[in-house]
């Protein structure tokens, strides 16, 4: 409905959710508490709410459009993301997902840095790239938490990340990580990759790292390939 909230009743069992948006009338949101996979293909930009699928171990969103969603799946260990167009995600901090696979050309904006359970992000399918006007599609521009393994694609990414412990590899394209510490913890990488990839920092970590020592030898040793600062 587009001004509520649809709620779909059905009985348990195996059974695969797949909801169609069309138009660009903004949605109420949808809840399925017995489907064990569900898939949104949005196709009209809209703010679609929330999709709330209980039971769900699997859950795919193609943004076709623009869209703006929350996704609340307690039960799903995997969310995969594509399309055309920008997605606009907030991911319940709750859901025990471990994987999140990124393909298309649209571009997903998520801080999934509350996925305790988060292990692999891969954009390796990606050919996402943000526009010099408009914003239909965009970069894919996630903030991870410190035990997530980022493998990045041909496409852009712009990765927000604290003391990993992981390999944070962006990949080809011309891309951003945003580290906002001075130390990485143990294990931790973060490579650019290939590409002219961008490395920022806070202005006082600059300057921490700035001066000669073992921090800045630390950081030059984990911190690899880029080419502006």
């Amino acid at each position: 409905a587009a001004a509520g909230l649809t709620t779909v009743t059905a009985a348990a069992g195996a059974r695969a959710l797949t909801v169609n948006a069309s138009g660009t009338t903004n949605q109420g949101g949808l809840t399925d508490a017995q489907a064990t996979s569900a898939t949104l293909n949005v196709t009209g930009a809209q703010s679609f709410g929330t999709l709330t699928v209980a039971k769900a171990t699997s859950v795919a969103i193609n943004a076709n459009a623009a869209t703006t969603a929350t996704l609340a799946a307690a039960a799903a260990t995997s969310l995969n993301l594509g399309g055309t167009n920008l997605n606009t995600l907030t991911v319940t901090g709750g859901d025990p997902i471990a994987t999140i696979t990124i393909t298309g050309a649209g571009g997903v904006s998520s801080d999934v840095s509350a996925l305790t359970s988060l292990a692999t992000v891969d954009t390796t399918g990606s050919t996402a790239v943000a526009p010099a006007s408009g914003s239909l599609t965009g970069a894919n521009t996630l903030t991870i938490g410190t035990g997530v393994t980022y493998n990045g694609g041909a496409g852009q990414d712009v990765v927000t990340v604290g003391a990993t412990t992981k390999a944070v590899n962006l990949g080809a394209g011309n891309d951003t990580a945003n580290v906002t510490v001075t130390a990485l913890s143990a294990g931790g990488s973060v490579t650019g990759g290939d590409g002219t990839d961008v490395l920022k920092l806070a202005n006082a970590d600059a300057v921490t790292l700035s001066t000669a020592g073992t921090a800045q030898a630390a950081f030059k040793a984990a911190v690899t390939g880029f080419e502006t600062l």
